[in-house]
């Protein structure tokens, strides 16, 4: 549908958000807004849209990173991550994330 299409939120996200920023500081990381092809002007036009959105929806958040790669964080939370922990699961780690991959590319 486009870049500027966000859609409703998911529900329980607004709640999560307020939860979340009440001790740990929330960074949106967009993909949206990271794609090497786009203009300064287009990015910065679309870290507008997404702040806009955050804002109206009651998303509470601290900063948005338009910047490339991920930024610096203790946790991640996304909606298409997959975790994988050898540290902790071992070998078995690889194979669990692969299907968990698969399936979500099949949604």
């Amino acid at each position: 549908r486009g870049h500027e299409y966000f859609g409703d939120p998911i529900d329980g996200a607004v709640d999560f958000t307020r939860s979340l920023t009440s001790w740990a500081d929330v960074i949106i990381f967009p993909a949206r807004c990271c794609e090497p092809s786009d203009s300064k002007l287009e990015i910065t036009a679309r870290q507008k849209l997404v702040e806009t959105w955050l804002t109206e929806h009651g998303i509470e958040f601290h900063e948005i990173n338009i910047g490339h790669g991920k930024p610096f964080a203790d946790a991640y939370v996304d909606d298409r991550a997959v975790s994988c922990t050898p540290q902790k699961d071992g070998p078995v780690a690889f194979e669990t994330a692969a299907r968990l991959a698969m399936e979500l590319s099949k949604k």
